[in-house]
């Protein structure tokens, strides 16, 4: 923790030094409208660049990684596949969605704002349920441990599509 300002303090250097290299050469183009090169200035140019190259590195490439080339853990991948089902579904429509619920369990921000997106495209789903207090009707899941349950309790019929679940309840058992 308190290496951090020293590493701010490295990474602000290069950055200062470009920026007061170009504050000089606009300077220096503007007195005699002719850029100067040397040799010397080049070197400089060139152990900025490197510098700024090797402390910058690092981090942009683990930000691009987990936000663009994003790859997912097994776990995420399950955690994940609901909400990856339901933005395959805004552009497609492979399922008529309207009318069903969300069954979860636990933490859900990332299916709240697939519901919000839906919604502006007029599909507007029931929201979020959790397994302990369900009434006859559609849901949507992709918890497998959710479904031994709802068997156990519930009179419903399953349908399946790639590790998505569609339930509709029919009575309480």
């Amino acid at each position: 923790m308190p290496l951090y300002p020293f590493l701010a303090i490295l990474a602000a250097m290069p950055v200062y030094l470009i920026l007061e290299y170009l504050r000089n050469y606009r300077s220096d183009f503007v007195r005699d409208l002719s850029p100067k090169y040397n040799f010397t200035t080049l070197v400089k140019q060139l152990i900025i660049a490197v510098i700024f190259v090797l402390i910058f590195y690092h981090p942009c490439r683990i930000n691009l990684e987990k936000s663009i080339y994003l790859k997912e853990t097994e776990w995420e991948e399950g955690y994940y596949r609901l909400s990856a089902f339901l933005k395959k579904n805004m552009s497609d429509n492979t399922v008529n969605l309207k009318d069903y619920t969300i069954l979860t369990n636990g933490y859900n921000a990332h299916l709240q704002f697939y519901i919000a997106m839906l919604a502006e495209r007029d599909i507007h789903l029931g929201g979020i349920s959790k397994p302990d207090d369900l009434r006859p009707g559609n849901y949507i899941t992709s918890h497998e441990e959710i479904v031994p349950q709802l068997i156990a309790d519930y009179n419903l019929d399953i349908d399946t599509l790639s590790d998505i679940f569609l339930i509709q309840i029919i009575e309480q058992k």
